[in-house]
């Protein structure tokens, strides 16, 4: 297992179990997986975890989302590519022997970090100029907030972990309190 950014938890090729205690296992029938990298977006939201198992070709791909705290279903595979904008094209071969295999191109955050999007209309924003990724932190830090408000079951630092978290947020990312961003203290 591999561990997951900012001490969120821990992912492995059949699931993820988070520091919050929420966990996944997924339902495959693939062992023997190693991991082989970990590949970040440049916007800091998003990681993918790539684990192989040589003997068999196969690849499962694990997308895990910073703020919302979740790993997508897995992809599985056997070859993949990803492009300097962000497309990423991946293939699974059939069983038997065939003429043709099926080949997917999606779309994903992990283009390169020197690529810069046609859509640059917005480069001048104060959120721009501030940086996605401490955008991300602040967002992820505040979905750790959301989630102790939410416990159903009380614990005896329940409320000092909210207010220790609370007070965190507010003095670590000062742009909340600006009224660009809607003033969110």
């Amino acid at each position: 297992c591999i561990l997951l950014p900012d001490d969120h938890g821990i992912i492995f090729s059949k699931g993820y179990y988070l520091q919050s205690g929420e966990y996944k296992r997924f339902d495959t029938d693939i062992n023997d997986m190693m991991f082989e990298r970990r590949i970040a977006s440049p916007n800091g939201e998003d990681y993918l975890y790539v684990f192989y198992n040589r003997q068999n070709g196969i690849y499962v791909l694990l997308s895990y989302n910073l703020i919302n705290q979740e790993v997508t279903t897995p992809t599985i595979c056997n070859g993949f590519s990803l492009f300097n904008n962000g497309e990423m094209l991946y293939f699974k071969a059939a069983d038997e022997p065939a003429k043709h295999n099926a080949m997917q191109l999606w779309v994903t955050p992990y283009c390169n970090a020197d690529y810069i999007s046609p859509n640059n209309e917005y480069e001048d924003h104060f959120l721009f100029k501030l940086g996605n990724k401490e955008i991300v932190r602040g967002m992820a830090e505040c979905h750790e907030l959301l989630t102790l408000l939410n416990k159903d079951d009380s614990y005896s630092g329940l409320y000092i972990d909210i207010v220790k978290k609370a007070t965190d947020i507010v003095d670590t990312y000062f742009w909340l309190s600006n009224e660009i961003v809607s003033n969110l203290t």
